[in-house]
């Protein structure tokens, strides 16, 4: 059972859920700066996702109010505050291509993830999704908060504002309305181009491999078309 680190501060904690690889770090970008650097709490770096939601919790001050970064759903749990979750999902075989891509064009194996950088260097993208659960199943695992499942994920799905990589721009002009910020389109950050092809077998292939991933999505993305009808 989770302790609770209590917090007194008015109004909803803006909670963006950057799943990596699906634009979140555009759109984190574009809520950033409608705050105060001290007013904001970013969550990336791997002992700090190692530590899950029982580390970030007590990180979170009376006068945070805009909280970012690669941890699981349900940092509700730990606090007592009103949380509004925000995060975005993208296609899981172009999501496993960027994850792959990038990983191979990174300029070096320093960093926090050297693993991953000489794997995907010398190794194909069917091996580096096999050997990387978190590049398969990883929307899902996130989103459930509990491992990979999709049930849960799909019931927490509910509980965020959530919007699909294909439609960026129109998300962020949705997060803007909702939290009161001026709607202008974010610029495209960190992005990922790539010249391998990609052919519809091993996509079928890519698609099995992100079974769970793949539903969640069809489930997010139809119910995203179906309130919102983006053009």
């Amino acid at each position: 059972m989770f302790s609770k680190f209590f917090h007194r501060t008015p109004g909803p904690l803006v909670v963006f859920i950057h799943i990596p690889k699906t634009s979140g770090t555009t759109l984190c970008h574009f809520i950033r700066r409608h705050y105060r650097k001290t007013e904001c709490l970013s969550w990336y770096r791997r002992e700090e996702f190692a530590s899950g939601l029982a580390g970030l919790a007590p990180k979170i001050r009376h006068k945070t109010k805009f909280v970012f970064g690669h941890f699981n759903y349900g940092i509700d749990r730990l606090i007592d505050r009103q949380v509004q979750y925000f995060t975005v999902l993208r296609h899981p075989v172009d999501r496993a291509i960027s994850f792959y891509e990038f990983s191979r064009a990174r300029q070096s194996t320093g960093g926090d993830t050297p693993e991953v950088v000489r794997y995907a260097r010398e190794h194909t993208i069917i091996d580096f999704v096999e050997r990387f659960k978190g590049v398969s199943n990883g929307q899902t695992r996130i989103l459930s908060g509990c491992g990979n499942n999709l049930e849960q994920a799909m019931e927490n799905l509910h509980n965020c504002f959530f919007g699909i990589q294909d439609y960026t721009d129109q998300f962020a002009a949705q997060i803007a309305q909702r939290l009161g910020f001026p709607s202008k389109a974010p610029g495209k950050i960190n992005t990922t181009r790539y010249q391998s092809e990609y052919t519809s077998g091993l996509r079928e292939q890519l698609e099995e491999m992100c079974a769970n991933d793949m539903k969640l999505y069809q489930y997010a993305r139809a119910l995203y078309l179906e309130k919102y009808r983006p053009d």
